[in-house]
């Protein structure tokens, strides 16, 4: 990943992005790689495991810890704490989405190709949800709203063009509490960044957000991917979240009714 962010890798000649597709015939050059001492899995953090079967894992990512090694996380990522937890099996448990560095939740990793594979062409089809929370500043109606633009990336950050590629989201409040709302999140499309930056379009910022937060604001961003379900298949995780923006029980109870007795997450 590193250094295909570099523009390392070439694809007839060209800079690659990470998720360019790659056909018969095409010419791809890959630079010699030494692994460096900054990517040894044992100096990795440890995996907080929710749910673990022989075809996947369903991890609690922490805030904080990016998912690949990427240009500036070369000591503690999710993919070096996989490779550290699973060392010397014959697969290494291989991501199937990711969730960006400062935010927390449930991040799905598949422990064989042929599940990998199955989970990719769920995600394709959509017939995987996902849902978060987030603290955003401002009030929200309780209602869903649907959230539309087409955003572009420019300069590492996503914009609002006509160019881009539609998002499409949809937004509704839990509690409203002292100008802020604790919102519930679904994702209907992929892009990069994409609950932030429409959330910061939308004139109501995630709280803690550095990059599209309001100005001179930026401290432990409130987002957290709460439910990750596909057919046969459902997971629950509360944030770790205290004080003034701990979910509160009636909060909570609102998004699943029943669901969250028992525990801090369960699965089914």
């Amino acid at each position: 990943m590193r250094l295909i962010r570099t523009g390392q890798v070439r694809v007839n000649s060209k800079r690659s992005k990470p998720y360019d597709r790659v056909y018969s015939g095409d010419t791809v050059r890959i630079p010699p790689h030494y692994p460096e001492t900054g990517d040894d899995p044992q100096r990795a953090g440890d995996l907080d495991i929710v749910h673990e079967n022989n075809d996947f894992v369903v991890l609690n990512k922490p805030a904080g810890v990016p998912v690949h090694s990427g240009t500036s996380a070369r000591r503690d990522n999710m993919v070096l704490r996989l490779r550290k937890h699973y060392a010397g099996v014959d697969f290494s448990p291989s991501l199937v989405h990711r969730l960006d560095k400062d935010t927390s939740g449930l991040l799905l990793a598949a422990k064989n190709y042929t599940w990998l594979k199955s989970m990719h062409q769920a995600w394709k089809s959509n017939r995987v949800q996902k849902l978060y929370l987030a603290w955003i500043h401002g009030p929200w109606p309780s209602r869903w709203v649907k959230l539309e633009h087409r955003l572009l990336k420019t300069h590492e950050m996503m914009q609002s063009s006509p160019r881009g590629k539609p998002a499409l989201s949809r937004v509704r409040a839990i509690t409203n509490r002292k100008g802020k709302t604790l919102a519930e999140i679904e994702i209907l499309t992929g892009r990069t960044h994409q609950i932030r930056v429409q959330l910061s379009l939308s004139g109501h910022p995630i709280i803690g957000d550095c990059k599209y937060g309001r100005t001179g604001e930026c401290s432990k961003m409130l987002l957290h991917a709460c439910m990750l379900s596909w057919p046969g298949h459902e997971f629950r995780l509360l944030p770790d979240w205290t004080g003034d923006f701990a979910p509160t029980a009636e909060a909570i109870e609102s998004v699943a009714p029943g669901y969250w007795k028992g525990g801090r997450s369960r699965c089914r």
